[in-house]
């Protein structure tokens, strides 16, 4: 008979991983945060598409009011700022102007419908075209996908009309308090802890931090240049720098995988074309039309807000992720090399 040498802390340590590994109902919680309109529940509802069930006709029909509100509060309020901004509509299009201003966005299904032609006389007219491209100027929050559905309104006032996929992980629902998002990937189940990003929510955050096993940071790379709406004085990014440094300082998490996901890489590629970084970030010196290093430069802001502590404790490293929450392909490879650093950081734990 063979006498085991192993010590009994080696054997529990053994013991732990072995269930780890073998535990077909490993369970990890993790908690996404982020300013609102970085793109938290996107990533929430594509995952949950990409590896949960199949949605209810409940939630179906949700999602189909949520995308009737996004297109009529999205024209009524580029209507609103037009007329704010004093641009001028065209002749034809007066009318049309001021059935939009009367609408109840909210009452969404014949109001859609019998105002069809309305929207579409709005939206291309050129007073609205100039403010939406002209969009993050401005402090208003419109729906960032409106002229995806704009471009399909025939087809979504159809009676039977249902969103499809691409319909779903475009509409914009405003989180309010917090969504779980619970789904298997192998072997693991997976909780996601979706929380509202407006500043009034934040003071509820607290409540669900101490059951997480790993934060996941979410910032949209666009928000460079795009004025706060709570704080006109300084730019959504500034804003998601500061709630960045508050969140992955704070003692509950220490110990915790930390993951950054620089979200809306398609935006900001595009974007930095005409809006380099350097019109923004007088300290960024390099080329500030090269995707590249711009990325480089805004990861090395929210890196350089982790602060260094002098009892250093495991798992200090943040793990940085380009993505683009509508990339299903990339948000699930991003996903799995993320649940992979989770895991590992759980196995490190117990070693």
């Amino acid at each position: 008979c063979i006498r085991d040498q192993r010590s009994p802390e080696s054997i529990q340590i053994d013991t732990e991983l072995n269930k780890q590994k073998n535990n077909e109902k490993s369970h990890f919680r993790v908690i996404l945060l982020g300013i609102s309109g970085s793109g938290k529940s996107t990533i929430c509802k594509h995952l949950k598409l990409i590896y949960g069930s199949s949605l209810t006709p409940e939630e179906l029909l949700n999602y189909k009011h949520v995308i009737f509100a996004n297109i009529l509060c999205g024209i009524k309020s580029l209507v609103q700022v037009a007329e704010k901004e004093d641009k001028i509509f065209s002749k034809k299009n007066k009318y049309s102007a001021e059935c939009i201003k009367a609408l109840n966005p909210f009452n969404t299904d014949r109001v859609l419908f019998e105002n069809k032609e309305h929207v579409k006389a709005m939206w291309n007219d050129p007073a609205i075209r100039e403010i939406w491209e002209s969009r993050g100027t401005f402090t208003v929050d419109f729906p960032p996908n409106l002229d995806y559905f704009v471009k399909s309104l025939d087809s979504v006032v159809e009676p039977d009309y249902l969103p499809s996929k691409d319909d779903i992980i475009r509409a914009r629902q405003r989180t309010t308090g917090i969504a779980e998002y619970n789904y298997q990937v192998a072997r693991t189940t997976w909780t996601l802890l979706d929380v509202g990003g407006q500043k009034t929510e934040r003071r509820k955050w607290f409540h669900f931090f101490s059951s997480v096993n790993a934060l996941l940071f979410v910032i949209s790379l666009e928000d460079y240049d795009i004025p706060c709406p709570w704080d006109p004085t300084k730019t959504k990014m500034q804003d998601s720098l500061e709630l960045w440094e508050e969140m992955s300082n704070l003692p509950i998490f220490d110990g915790l995988c930390k993951i950054v996901l620089l979200n809306k890489t398609d935006i900001f590629q595009k974007k930095i074309s005409s809006s380099p970084l350097g019109k923004i970030f007088s300290n960024f010196e390099s080329d500030s039309h090269n995707y590249e290093l711009s990325l480089a430069f805004v990861k090395n802001l929210y890196s350089s807000k982790v602060h260094v502590k002098k009892t250093a404790t495991p798992f200090t490293k943040v793990f940085f992720h380009p993505t683009c929450a509508l990339d299903e392909l990339g948000l699930k490879f991003v996903w799995e090399a993320l649940a992979q650093n989770i895991l590992q950081k759980q196995i490190e734990l117990i070693t």
